[in-house]
């Protein structure tokens, strides 16, 4: 699986709309920190997020995005940056594909 999703990155090219689920390396609890009884770890549960956005580049462990894209004649200005741990995502596609 990894592999795919590897070789799918490298096809996409910066500026490319997409779509990709991966699972947070966070966790789902109200207050991380605070003293809790160990039988509460059956509650925990794993967050997967769907971002959607333009890709920007990937390095071998991480992939970049972002969620807003300007152009014009002097160039391409982007906002609302993100990355990605690439051991994280389970998908991922470029917009449109099926």
């Amino acid at each position: 699986m990894k592999k795919q999703i590897k070789t799918k990155i490298r096809s996409l090219r910066p500026g490319d709309p997409i779509i990709c689920e991966w699972m947070d390396a966070g966790y789902d609890d109200n207050d991380p920190i605070a003293w809790s009884d160990i039988k509460q770890v059956s509650e925990l549960k794993e967050i997967q997020i769907k971002s959607i956005g333009f890709f920007i580049k990937a390095t071998p462990n991480t992939l970049f995005f972002c969620m807003s894209m300007e152009q014009d004649k002097e160039g391409t200005n982007i906002a609302n940056k993100g990355q990605i741990p690439l051991g994280c995502i389970k998908t991922i596609k470029k917009w449109g594909d099926q």
